[in-house]
């Protein structure tokens, strides 16, 4: 209990607070500015110091985008769908061809050989089965 009222009246006792004094070496944001903005400073100048020493500043770091959303099957075939009811079939077989070549797989294809069929397009169905069956990691399912 002593100890503790001389380290209150006294506080160049506690050697810690002094060590600690004489480390912090980083900049106060504006203490006007509303504490989100001071707290995303802070969170900013912690982010650029490494703890590791295999991570410096010569070596780029690669951050991911949390907004990149990739073109999934499922969405891409339910795209299909939608232009093959409003009857742009045409339209359909040009998007699956540019579309990108991670949401090209046999289901997607295979939806869309089975709405050109349902409007009784039989030649462009074929096309469209000896295309799915020329791409190469795809030749053993179909």
């Amino acid at each position: 209990m002593l100890l503790r009222r001389v380290r209150l009246y006294a506080p160049w006792l506690s050697t810690r607070a002094f060590a600690s004094r004489a480390v912090r070496t980083e900049r106060v944001p504006d203490p006007d500015l509303p504490r989100f903005v001071r707290r995303q400073l802070l969170a900013k100048e912690q982010q650029s110091q490494f703890r590791s020493k295999h991570l410096g500043e010569t070596e780029p770091v690669i951050e991911k985008d949390k907004d990149v959303r990739l073109l999934e099957p499922h969405i891409l075939s339910a795209r299909l769908k939608k232009l093959c009811d409003t009857g742009k079939v045409d339209d359909a077989v040009f998007m699956l061809k540019n579309a990108p070549l991670d949401a090209q797989n046999p289901p997607v294809w295979n939806t869309l050989i089975w709405e050109t069929l349902k409007i009784k397009r039989f030649q462009l169905a074929y096309q469209l089965y000896v295309d799915v069956r020329s791409m190469s990691p795809y030749r053993q399912l179909c």
